[in-house]
Parts: C-alpha cells; sequence; structure tokens
C-alpha cells in the first residue's frame, strides 16, 4: 500500500459532485413560495391603500325632509379566539356575518412586528397551532403598539378583511377598557 499523493502538483483535482436532483427542487420551491407571498404582501397592502370612487352628489332645490332619528349601532364585542372559531368552522358563513363590519376583538397578543412595508401589525388570539387575528394599524398608532409586549391582554378595534392565512383586521385601533 503506498502513501497517497499529497502534492498539490501531482495530485488528481477534488471536484464538486452537483446538488441532488431534489435538493435543487426543493430550494426551487421554497424560493417560489416566498416570491409568491411577497406579490401577494404588495397586492393587499396596495389595495388597501386604493381611494374608494365616489359618485358626486347632485344638489336639488326640493325642501329638505326631516331626517328620522339615527340609528345608533353598537360595535360588536367578540373574543379573538371565538371568531377565529366561526371562521375555522365555516369561513364562509363567518364572511357573510363578519366581512366589512367593524368589530372590537380582545384576546391575548401573540405577535407583534412589521411587515415588509414598514407597516405596524399585532397578532391577537390564536396559539402554536392556529394563527391568530392580523391586526394591521397606521403609522399614527405605532406609539401605542409600541407599549404592548406578548402575553398582554388587548382590546382591538377594526373592520374585518377576511381571511388569507390570518384573519385581517384593518384600520386598526388600540381601545382602552
Amino acid at each position: 500500500m503506498g502513501q497517497p499523493d499529497l502534492n498539490p502538483k501531482t495530485a488528481a483535482p477534488i471536484t464538486r459532485r452537483p446538488a441532488p436532483k431534489y435538493l435543487q427542487i426543493i430550494l426551487g420551491c421554497l424560493l417560489g413560495t416566498i416570491i409568491l407571498l411577497f406579490i401577494i404582501g404588495i397586492v393587499i397592502g396596495v389595495k388597501s391603500e386604493m381611494p374608494v370612487a365616489t359618485t358626486p352628489q347632485v344638489k336639488t332645490e326640493k325642501a329638505a325632509k326631516p331626517k328620522p332619528a339615527a340609528i345608533v349601532k353598537e360595535t360588536p364585542t367578540i373574543m379573538a379566539n371565538d371568531l377565529l372559531y366561526e371562521y375555522f368552522q365555516n369561513e364562509v358563513a363567518a364572511d357573510a356575518k363578519y366581512k366589512g363590519q367593524t368589530v372590537i376583538i380582545w384576546g391575548l397578543v401573540t405577535d407583534i412586528g412589521l411587515d415588509v412595508f414598514d407597516d405596524a401589525y399585532v397578532i391577537v388570539g390564536g396559539n402554536e397551532d392556529v394563527v391568530g387575528i392580523r391586526c394591521s394599524f397606521s403609522d399614527k398608532e405605532k406609539g401605542d403598539i409600541s407599549k404592548l409586549a406578548r402575553g398582554q391582554m388587548v382590546n382591538v378595534r377594526g373592520k374585518v378583511s377576511g381571511k388569507l392565512w390570518n384573519l385581517l383586521l384593518l384600520e386598526c385601533k388600540i381601545q382602552t377598557p
């Protein structure tokens, strides 16, 4: 048995094996998923910031009719995990009941952060197995959010936008009891 040739000038060159095909497929799928999530985030961000078109109102010279007394509609208050449960049981029925409605949710803060557009959000409710309610806030609300901590009980008022990955609440404000 001879000694291996350790001389770099005469030794056989070391060649790298290409990555296995399944590893290339996994990395490609992972990259594609990240790009898709980024695009979805852009679409949601742009969609939530689009102005709503209004039709111009025409003034008429008719005498104004007396308006009936305003009906005060109380904002529904619901525990965050109860709202999540309704969406888990039947997303279609929950959307018909809540989508576009302003609600006040209460529950434990499970996450606080900034999204890819530097917009602040708080996740309320949920646990390791169930995603929570993602509450999106304007820049004016960052001061209130900076005072929150994970595990803290919070009341949040916002408009239900439906479920994507999390249940989404837009135009949120922290409510004081």
